[in-house]
């Protein structure tokens, strides 16, 4: 006889209040961090692209300053409103655009990349201008980067349909010589080579007398310091606490140096969270 369990949705946490759905508990509660000095109020956006697809882009994000309406709909939830992206609602935050944070690809140098007769040569070529573009924006410090392709070279990365024959099982198919590499991967793998644009990791590690070595990962974005605090003895204990693993660290250390510990690790936290220079690729 089969037995089934049914576990309830988790409680996600955010500003205010716990929701399920994150759609909603943004929209109603804001992000956990939102009255935090340490989150970004005013998000520097920097866009590389053609003139016409950042323009595209450009005029998008500034529409999306305010409400989306809901999608017409039997079931509301499966299609909410966006409540729209400004510093006194949901998100809390705003978007700053600026030319300075501009880096369009010239028409010229879009022609180039397509005139390749092999894919995979066209999307090597895309990738080393888009990459360029992207390192010399860095220079200007912008806390996102977003690579808004242009249609040229989405419709050149696109197999021609008209030149599959669905009688035939090979006809369509990528040829090994041809279109073997993902654009998508290979962009975001050069991308990550970039300075400021490396994720970030706490790694845990307990090293015994007698045994093997322990190691722990954590994704900053997703773990807290907890401190267990006495009121006459200082801090007790301490804990990083991340996706229901609670780990415990520093039980050697005195009351005073735990504080002193605790402090120094929230901070590299808080600084972790925001992103090497506040700088993401997107």
């Amino acid at each position: 006889m089969m037995k089934i369990l049914r576990f309830d949705e988790p409680e996600l946490q955010f500003g205010t209040s716990t929701h399920v759905d994150i759609r909603f508990g943004l929209m109603n509660y804001s992000p956990l961090d939102f009255d935090s000095d340490a989150a970004p109020k005013r998000i520097r956006v920097g866009i590389v692209g053609s003139a016409s697809s950042i323009e595209g882009l450009r005029d998008w994000l500034e529409r999306c300053r305010n409400e989306v309406p809901a999608k017409q709909s039997r079931q509301p939830n499966l299609f909410p409103k966006f409540p729209g992206f400004r510093s006194d609602i949901a998100f809390c935050s705003e978007l700053v655009f600026d030319s300075a944070l501009e880096r369009p690809i010239s028409s010229a140098a879009i022609g180039d990349i397509i005139t390749g007769t092999v894919r995979d040569e066209q999307k090597v070529r895309a990738v080393a201008a888009i990459v360029g573009e992207v390192r010399s924006l860095l220079e200007k410090k912008p806390d996102v980067v977003v690579c808004a392709l242009p249609p040229e070279l989405l419709d050149a990365f696109e197999p021609d349909d008209d030149s599959v024959d669905l009688e035939n099982e090979d006809s369509g198919t990528s040829s090994a010589d041809t279109d073997t590499i993902d654009f998508h991967h290979l962009l975001k793998a050069r991308c990550m080579a970039l300075p400021r644009a490396c994720p970030l990791q706490l790694v845990l590690r307990k090293v015994p007398f007698r045994g093997a070595v322990r190691e722990w990962r954590f994704n900053p974005a997703w773990t807290r310091l907890h401190r267990d605090v006495h009121h006459e003895f200082g801090v007790q204990r301490l804990h990083l606490v991340s996706r229901g693993e609670r780990r415990p660290i520093a039980g050697f250390l005195s009351p005073d140096e735990k504080e002193s510990f605790g402090a120094a690790l929230q901070a590299a936290l808080t600084a972790a969270r925001r992103g090497p220079d506040r700088t993401a690729l997107a």
